[in-house]
């Protein structure tokens, strides 16, 4: 993992904002079930470009998935749907869109289910996943993240050049 992202509620003021960042930069040690990581802060500026906010914010038309996007309900994915990702993530209908089980831009990272669906859910099967690309009809700003599992960064969007 190279970066992290706070996602802030829009009425949250700069106060909580700094707070959060502060929070985020005094962790030091990520552990879990089979995981034991140091973290370490860098300077933005001088890290890998995934680091760095401005390529995640766009303007963009086109926008392609770097981590595969939970699909919201067991349902065949099509235009109907996807813009239904959309709307709840708060972003214009699309105009087009294509779905595949690996990525459509290199650097995307390609998951096992096992590393998608939540392990602690036994007896409950993991919604389907796909990468997307989606195209809208007007230059949207980013960040861009749609489906399920938004709060865990699954569907997080990088802005396409056309």
């Amino acid at each position: 993992i190279h970066g992290l992202a706070l996602w802030m509620p829009p009425e949250a003021d700069s106060v909580a904002g700094r707070r959060a960042g502060d929070a985020a930069g005094a962790v030091r040690r990520l552990t879990g079930i089979g995981d034991d990581v140091s973290v370490a802060c860098s300077d933005v500026e001088k890290g890998p470009r995934v680091t760095r906010p401005d390529r995640w914010l766009g303007p963009s038309r086109r926008w392609s998935t770097a981590f595969p996007a939970i699909h919201e309900r067991r349902r065949p994915v099509d235009l109907a749907e996807v813009t239904r990702w959309c709307r709840h993530a708060g972003l214009a209908a699309p105009v087009w869109f294509r779905a595949g089980r690996t990525p459509f831009r290199r650097g995307a990272v390609d998951l096992a289910p096992v590393e998608v669906n939540r392990p602690d859910r036994p007896g409950r099967p993991g919604l389907p996943y796909s990468h997307v690309e989606i195209r809208f009809g007007h230059p949207v700003p980013g960040p861009v993240v749609i489906g399920s599992g938004r709060q865990r960064g699954f569907g997080l969007c990088v802005p396409i050049d056309d």
